[in-house]
């Protein structure tokens, strides 16, 4: 007979990340981790990366006036890295994974985000 299923707080999640960059893009966030100050939280993090998405669409469509607003674009590109490769990072080093709440907001806003940098 199978057996019940489980609670969504018991199951656990396996992450394949196998691209080239996996390994020490994992190794620089464990190290940020470790040094994040107790006053950032994932929520903070997230927060963050919908600003950069937001910092990007604005560099992107300003670019329409003048190259430079590229830059803008790629400082917003890097916030948006930072933010959203962080948040879920942080919460499962601090081991404070919300499994219903931060999945559907992270998966949200990573939406939300794709969709600005996009257009």
């Amino acid at each position: 007979m199978p057996s019940p299923p489980r609670p969504a707080d018991e199951m656990k999640t396996v992450r394949i990340q196998e691209n080239i960059l996996a390994r020490r893009e994992r190794q620089l966030l464990n190290w940020l981790c470790a040094r994040m100050p107790a006053w950032v939280t994932p929520d903070r993090l997230t927060a963050l990366g919908v600003f950069g998405a937001m910092l990007t669409f604005g560099g992107y469509a300003a670019s329409n006036l003048s190259e430079q607003w590229l830059w803008l674009a790629i400082a917003g590109y890097v916030i948006q890295w930072f933010g959203d490769s962080m948040d879920g990072s942080l919460a499962r080093w601090r081991k404070i994974e919300r499994p219903s709440y931060g999945y559907f907001i992270d998966h949200s806003c990573d939406g939300l985000t794709t969709a600005l940098i996009v257009w």
